[in-house]
């Protein structure tokens, strides 16, 4: 992927799931575990469910959205997905909130069907 942008991603889900895993990296080449939904518009979403190891949030847990850009992004046919939202978190709770916030946000009838609860 030379000459491309490091926030854009492509379609191949192997390749977006292995850029998410790219993006948050261990001193000792293993991977975090974590959780990785594809909302109803299309933005991949997902969360560690243990802690990173280095890189920019270690000790913390990431959250991170890429959302598909370019042709097909509306009909769920993308060509490219763009990061959108890299953030960490001091728990795994607050992580798994806000990535089900952002699933919520960009999957409206899912949203319609199981309303928040803790609201």
């Amino acid at each position: 992927m030379s000459g491309q942008d490091s926030e854009t991603i492509y379609p191949d889900f192997a390749r977006v799931l292995a850029r998410i895993e790219a993006a948050m990296p261990a001193p000792d080449g293993r991977v975090e575990r974590q959780a990785q939904w594809v909302a109803e518009d299309g933005w991949i979403i997902g969360y560690t469910t243990t802690r990173v190891r280095g890189g920019p949030f270690g000790g913390r847990f990431a959250v991170l959205a890429y959302k598909p850009v370019g042709p097909g992004a509306r009909t769920r046919k993308a060509s490219r997905f763009e990061r959108v939202y890299f953030r960490g978190f001091a728990t795994r709770r607050a992580a798994k909130g806000r990535a089900e916030q952002l699933y919520r946000r960009n999957s409206p009838r899912w949203a319609a069907r199981y309303p928040d609860s803790s609201t």
